[in-house]
């Protein structure tokens, strides 16, 4: 899939790079943004690769910031400063409430365990956001001042178990581990 023009994003499992399929579902193809699906195994190890290919306009920026979302959680990033490059992601840290630690993990495709009932009722918006791997590239110049930046927290938050009246009949079987 092409990112940007010249910037290509693959979803790699055992070193080989998964087939992307158009997703039938999405009515509005923009110029600016690209749905596309794969077919997972659960348990299956992943990682997210995107490269630089001759033809990408740099133009006068300085680099291209990549951005991944898992499961709607907060992106992870990466930033890419000449041809030929590549930015990989393979694991993601996250703070762990009951250790009060930082964990970190390889991505992994997740099942989704489905329950008669539960107590643990999650917020919808985050329902649709399951199963999702959602890539952005933002184009970045330096400028004579530059802000801090700051470190953001990635609480451990993941949807692991959701009661079926929930979904409705949507057929999400996998997370991001």
């Amino acid at each position: 899939m092409a990112l940007m023009p010249g910037l290509k994003v693959e979803i790699l499992t055992n070193g080989r790079a998964l087939p992307m399929y158009d997703d039938p579902d999405v009515l509005d193809h923009s110029p600016d943004s690209h749905t596309q699906y794969i077919e997972a195994t659960t348990g299956a190890k992943f990682m997210v690769r995107v490269t630089v290919q001759d033809g990408f306009a740099w133009g006068d920026c300085h680099l291209v910031r990549i951005t991944a979302f898992f499961d709607g959680d907060s992106g992870w990033v990466r930033d890419i400063r000449a041809q030929k490059a590549v930015a990989k992601f393979s694991t993601v840290s996250r703070w762990c409430q009951a250790s009060s630690q930082w964990k970190s993990g390889t991505l992994g495709f997740g099942s989704l365990e489905m329950k008669e009932a539960t107590d643990i009722v999650p917020d919808f918006s985050r329902l649709s956001d399951l199963g999702k791997i959602r890539i952005t590239g933002q184009r970045f110049y330096y400028s004579v001042h530059q802000p801090p930046t700051t470190q953001t927290n990635h609480k451990d938050s993941r949807i692991s178990e959701v009661s079926e009246k929930v979904l409705k009949g949507k057929a999400i079987s996998h997370t991001v581990e």
